[in-house]
């Protein structure tokens, strides 16, 4: 009797076939114990730094086998301080627009209170409601070349590194959307490549309501993937409610306000140095 030839089709029962949406389909596999990433100690992370491990039990996150078994397909970005540097750079913004144009000067505990509205929100609140919103608006973009966004190291490799795993890529941000896509753009990142890009304009609801998701998570039905299969990467507390309130796996980094000590009082269940270390955790 000849011997039988098994080629890869034969071994793994055909090709890889693509999910809707141009989304890889995938099966389970083992995830990582849950962590929280620690500076200093332990293992080398793909950010260069050392990273301590720290095993963490009875996560209010780990509810379902299914999350536990597997990595995601669509990983969704929060994006001021957590793609981009916006606090560093937008508060001086913020107080260069209100002494201009309405001659106010904006006190570090005014942007404190308001930062993190959505956008309007904020400039209603930072400006007085000195002028109308659209003419708020505007004062607000003459002078935005002056205070350009940056990204935060390693964001845009992380960004690459994902759609090389054939991870799906969306931002869920509080800025308002054109200004979103022009930060992206800024960047370096392909809009044309994400799966979604939601500003706070494109939603009647904000963070930290959950109901920010649904629009995305609809989105994202209709191409195969479930809430299972979604993670959001942000840098403040509303983000993890939102986040965990829709049912979606949450990554902290502690490159805004809340430092490494207040998502894990929160119950977060990974806390990352930042973006850098992210693919570390994927299977």
């Amino acid at each position: 009797m000849g011997r039988r030839r098994v080629g890869r089709a034969g071994l793994h029962g055909g090709r890889r076939r693509a999910a809707p949406g141009g989304l890889p389909a995938r099966a389970a596999r083992p995830r990582p114990t849950p962590v929280t990433r620690r500076a200093g100690g332990g293992g080398r992370g793909p950010g260069g730094g050392t990273v301590r491990r720290t095993r963490r039990k009875g996560s209010h996150v780990m509810t379902s086998g299914t999350r536990a078994g597997r990595g995601p397909r669509v990983v969704l970005f929060d994006l001021d301080d957590t793609l981009v540097v916006t606090a560093e750079v937008k508060w001086a913004h913020h107080k260069a627009v209100a002494r201009r144009f309405y001659g106010i000067d904006l006190t570090d505990a005014e942007l404190a209170l308001h930062w993190g509205k959505p956008f309007d929100a904020m400039i209603r609140a930072l400006y007085r409601d000195s002028d109308t919103l659209e003419r708020m608006r505007e004062a607000n973009l003459s002078l935005e070349e002056e205070f350009l966004k940056r990204p935060l190291p390693g964001a845009v490799e992380v960004v690459h590194e994902l759609w090389r795993r054939s991870v799906g890529v969306g931002v869920v941000t509080s800025t308002n959307r054109l200004s979103a896509l022009r930060d992206v753009e800024r960047i370096g990142v392909r809009t044309d490549r994400l799966v979604l890009l939601q500003g706070a304009d494109d939603s009647p609801h904000h963070k930290p309501d959950p109901r920010v998701f649904d629009a995305a998570l609809a989105t994202l039905s209709g191409r195969g993937v479930g809430v299972d299969d979604v993670w959001y990467v942000g840098d403040a507390l509303i983000d993890l409610a939102a986040a965990t309130g829709a049912g979606l796996r949450f990554v902290g980094v502690a490159t805004g306000f809340h430092t490494r000590g207040d998502f894990e009082r929160a119950g977060a269940e990974y806390v990352l140095d930042d973006v850098r270390q992210l693919p570390d955790l994927l299977p």
